[in-house]
């Protein structure tokens, strides 16, 4: 019949077979006249057509392929002609090319891709996707020029002044008209405060937790070490001691400092031998008590217990006088901006996380969403946020991984950030990665990309032509 002498001349696909191997897998169609193949890249698979070309009844259904990733081949025909369908986790590179018997496709397991523009004067962003044998990774860059545009720490706001609070990096980064931001440091959920150093514009918000590494983003000493920056009081009688804690929860035993970024009260409960003790600030004490002393304007509060609440006591009265110094180590004298994160990551160019910095294992071990920042060479100023984990999406990265990708785009010195599902990458006005828990988690810090001179145009403009 007509018909069937039509079929007899239709182009057929007549086999297929896969091979495996870590870095691709590899199809082959088979079938002489097979010419053209149309690639449909989807979110959740990829779409082969091969117009005008039946697939034979004995091959119709589906095929295992033995590939992790892409593990099934399903054969269909439609009124076009035949339709390859290959479900995978995430998109990969795919090109074909003519065989002997037909067709050979190619998907690309290991592979790199990067685009990128400039933001600003002196910001510019570099987006990656990296492929795997454990997944792809999806990341960005920003490069930022120090003698263009600064990076500086930006605090939540509060929107009650008895307290400390929480914003998202987009509400900070808009405060500050950014170009564009990152989370920052650690912070404590339940007490809605940074953990660790923050100084901003001078003034210091938090001292350094168990002195875990900071960045010292002051314009002209910008590095990154482990430095000291705890206070010390000078007593009227001339004796000294050493404060613990600044603006942190209270530890048993400790002596902490309280100034009003912690809020308008310490927020303290009387425990064994506490004893508080507010100081104006022109360093006249003038009141005590044993706990949740009101924080005067200005000033601030020593708060001890234990064996250091007994010596305080002894020590102090109202109507006292004592001076405040801040302790800062010699190297980050004149400090006026600085964040601290941890752990180290990089020192002298070299992949080096440091061990010892008192992390939890969910910080130091396996792959997650994270945030860090570095220094190169020339003084760039180097931050990289990495999505994930989130399945098709971002498979997360180690540290000694964060460190080695820092180490390739130049860094000398970094310095792992908070991370998780605080990783926020945002630029152009929007955020650029997925949250990990789907939403824009708010945080205590963030760092701040700011141009000396705005751009002349949009770069939200530039960000969608790239």
């Amino acid at each position: 019949m007509p018909a069937a002498a039509d079929t007899e001349q239709q182009p057929q696909l007549s086999g297929m077979d896969a091979s495996s191997s870590p870095a691709t897998l590899l199809l082959q169609l088979h079938g002489p006249a097979l010419a053209t193949l149309q690639l449909e890249p989807q979110e959740t698979e990829m779409i082969m057509r091969l117009p005008g070309v039946i697939v034979v009844p004995a091959l119709s259904g589906e095929l295992s392929t033995g590939d992790p990733l892409l593990p099934r081949a399903l054969l269909q025909s439609d009124s076009r002609g035949a339709v390859i369908r290959l479900p995978w986790e995430y998109r990969l590179p795919v090109h074909y090319q003519r065989s002997a018997t037909g067709l050979e496709v190619t998907f690309e397991k290991l592979f790199f891709e990067e685009t990128g523009c400039q933001l600003a004067p002196g910001i510019r962003i570099r987006e990656f996707r990296r492929g795997t044998l454990e997944g792809v990774i999806k990341a960005w860059a920003f490069l930022v020029n120090p003698d263009l545009a600064e990076v500086r720490p930006v605090q939540a706001r509060r929107a009650d002044m008895a307290q400390p609070d929480l914003e998202t990096v987009s509400e900070m980064a808009r405060s500050v008209r950014a170009t564009a931001a990152l989370n920052g440091g650690f912070f404590s959920p339940r007490d809605r405060i940074p953990l660790g150093l923050l100084f901003i514009d001078g003034e210091l918000i938090a001292g350094p937790l168990y002195r875990r590494s900071a960045i010292n983003l002051t314009a002209g000493q910008i590095n990154i070490d482990r430095p000291q920056v705890l206070p010390w009081i000078q007593l009227p009688g001339g004796e000294s001691a050493e404060v613990d804690l600044m603006n942190l929860p209270p530890q048993e035993g400790s002596l902490g400092l309280y100034t009003t970024t912690w809020g308008a009260r310490t927020g303290t409960v009387a425990r064994q031998s506490s004893y508080e003790v507010a100081v104006a600030d022109n360093g006249t004490v003038l009141g005590v008590g044993v706990a949740d002393l009101g924080i005067p304007y200005g000033g601030y509060v020593l708060s001890a217990s234990g064996s250091r609440g007994r010596w305080l006591a002894s020590r102090l009265k109202r109507g006292d006088r004592l001076k405040i110094h801040h302790g800062i180590d010699e190297f980050w004298e004149g400090s006026t901006q600085a964040l601290g994160g941890g752990p180290l990551l990089v020192r002298d160019g070299v992949v080096q996380v440091a061990q010892d910095e008192r992390f939890r294992p969910d910080v130091m071990l396996g792959k997650a969403a994270r945030t860090a920042i570095g220094i190169a060479s020339d003084g760039t100023i180097i931050l990289l946020g990495v999505a994930g984990p989130l399945r098709g999406y971002s498979s997360g990265i180690s540290l000694i991984d964060l460190a080695a990708w820092l180490v390739e785009l130049g860094a000398q010195a970094a310095l792992n950030l908070d991370g998780g599902s605080s990783t926020t990458i945002w630029a152009a006005g929007a955020i650029l990665n997925r949250p990990a828990n789907q939403w824009e988690r708010p945080v205590a810090s963030a760092l701040a990309i700011i141009p000396h001179q705005r751009a002349l145009a949009p770069p939200q403009a530039r960000l969608d032509n790239q």
